[in-house]
């Protein structure tokens, strides 16, 4: 492997780091503000039970569950906004 890829994996997981608490909490809490606060660290985060992260890891992982929730999304979205 060359030194620029080993370089873009080492990057990208420090990435993935600084992301990390900000993607936990789009997960488990709806609530912009509340999410804020528990990015900041000034509130707990609730973690997510095996069986619900399992169940979210198979929507992500399996495409007909992905496009699935995709579309479910989009309607959603679409509905809110007119």
């Amino acid at each position: 492997m060359s030194q620029e890829i080993k370089l873009l994996f080492t990057e990208w997981e420090k990435y993935l780091k600084t992301q990390k608490r900000y993607y936990k909490s789009i997960l488990t809490t709806p609530n912009k503000y509340i999410r804020y606060v528990q990015t900041k660290g000034w509130l707990p985060t609730i973690g997510l039970s095996p069986g619900h992260r399992n169940m979210l890891l198979n929507i992500f992982r399996c495409e007909t569950h992905h496009k699935i929730m995709i579309n479910i999304l989009e309607n959603l979205y679409n509905n809110h906004e007119r």
